[in-house]
């Protein structure tokens, strides 16, 4: 039987968005599961009760090690937690800290990103240039349209590079879904499975998450490959990046 990659506890946390009002195809396109899925999950687990929930966290917690389900307890690395999860399109805010990430929209892979403890434009233009230099020029960068990609600098980079610009509607935070998708992947098969001491180690366990989403995350609209294996193939002839 082929083994979930979502533990119990993630299964529950995902029905009750469900149960919140979440529609269950929004629920299955956000976690890349499909409705036989969902429903068979629902039919497992809505029949527990609390006791039997509060006994499936238990187990869960004594026999993972290294993945300390229960950290938000800690200040500091809850503060952590809400930095790298915060929900945003390309670039999330928490306090004076914030995140980026650039993919190409065609095979989802990540091509540069950046987590500071700063909110600051300077993160943004790193990861830019970063993927310009690695990866090359796309046709067509979208972002949102948060002030550190509408600001002179970045925009000025994207010109002189001969590159289309597109920014998301306001308020259209679909616009920009395969990012969404990405940072649900880390939430819930990183960032809550984990406790992180310093931004140090927050930065060094997200870029080795990163890059197992890149080289062994597969998935179902890819055709079960994964987003390394559709970069290299090229398949697409131009990509766009986010």
């Amino acid at each position: 039987m082929k083994q979930s990659r979502f533990t119990e506890t993630q299964i529950v946390a995902i029905l009750r968005e469900a149960n919140a009002g979440v529609s269950v195809t929004e629920v299955c396109r956000m976690y890349d599961i499909s409705g036989n899925t969902f429903y068979n999950w629902k039919k497992k687990y809505n029949e527990m009760g609390v006791p039997e929930l509060k006994r499936m966290k238990e187990h869960e917690t004594e026999n993972t090690r290294s993945k300390r389900m229960y950290s938000e307890l800690s200040l500091e690395n809850h503060a952590l937690k809400e930095l790298i999860s915060k929900s945003s399109n390309a670039n999330g805010t928490q306090g004076s800290a914030g995140r980026t990430v650039i993919m190409d929209w065609f095979s989802r892979k990540v091509l540069s990103w950046r987590l500071l403890n700063t909110l600051d434009s300077r993160f943004c233009m790193e990861a830019l240039e970063e993927a310009l230099r690695r990866h090359g020029r796309p046709e067509i960068f979208n972002t949102d349209q948060g002030s550190q990609y509408t600001g002179s600098d970045f925009i000025g980079v994207l010109k002189a590079s001969g590159i289309r610009i597109s920014m998301d509607g306001k308020g259209r935070a679909l616009d920009n879904v395969m990012v969404e998708r990405l940072w649900r992947t880390v939430k819930y098969e990183e960032v809550y499975l984990k406790s992180y001491r310093d931004m140090v180690e927050a930065r060094r366990e997200l870029g080795r998450c990163l890059d197992w989403y890149n080289r062994e995350r597969k998935h179902s609209s890819l055709g079960d490959r994964t987003p390394d294996a559709i970069y290299s193939s090229r398949e697409s002839g131009n990509h766009e990046a986010a």
